[in-house]
């Protein structure tokens, strides 16, 4: 897959974006109603299956 900006080089904006999220890919289902310590991990936690792309964003602040 090519980033937009062209001849291969992604935009700086795409840099930008590249520098505050990670995908990774599950390698186990979660179902956070069955597998959650968490009590409240119906409203705060989300499902996913094997296989699923799953895209994190991070929250950083730079000093």
């Amino acid at each position: 897959m090519q980033a937009q900006g062209g001849a291969g080089h992604p935009s700086s904006s795409a840099q930008q974006m590249n520098k505050r999220t990670r995908w990774f890919v599950a390698l186990f289902d979660y179902d956070p109603k069955r597998m959650s310590p968490n009590p409240d991990a119906c409203e705060e936690e989300l499902p996913f299956s094997e296989g699923d792309y799953i895209k994190v964003f991070i929250n950083q602040i730079l000093s």
